[in-house]
């Protein structure tokens, strides 16, 4: 089971997913840079493993009735609950990052990467 608990990571600056850049931000880079420090490889915080995104799609949450990722759907995915610190709305938890909540363009780019997948291109 998937849990998203919140466990104290190194308070560190993570940096930005946009960089030096002036272009729109990369919803992977958004998890690289900011989730994937607690969240890849063994010994994830809160069992919830970053290495591979399509793998949360249709995955429970563990903290809340909806999937981690619904493809197609940010609305329907408790990740996007999680990061824009509205957990308590459809569920329980602490909002993510622990370092501090993404900002609205970084929200964004993961919403707007939710509502591009195509679950049947997803489970392949």
């Amino acid at each position: 089971m998937l849990l998203l608990l919140a466990f104290a990571c190194d308070n560190h600056d993570l940096g930005s997913p946009k960089g030096n850049d002036s272009g729109p931000i990369d919803a992977l880079a958004v998890i690289d840079i900011k989730c994937s420090p607690c969240h890849i490889g063994g010994g994830t915080s809160g069992d919830l493993a970053l290495d591979d995104f399509d793998a949360l799609v249709g995955a429970p949450s563990g903290q809340s009735d909806l999937a981690l990722v619904t493809a197609g759907d940010p609305e329907a995915s408790y990740l996007i609950y999680k990061v824009r610190g509205e957990q308590d709305e459809v569920g329980e938890g602490d909002p993510m990052p622990p370092t501090g909540l993404l900002d609205e363009a970084e929200i964004l780019a993961l919403e707007d990467h939710i509502a591009s997948l195509d679950e049947i291109e997803v489970s392949r």
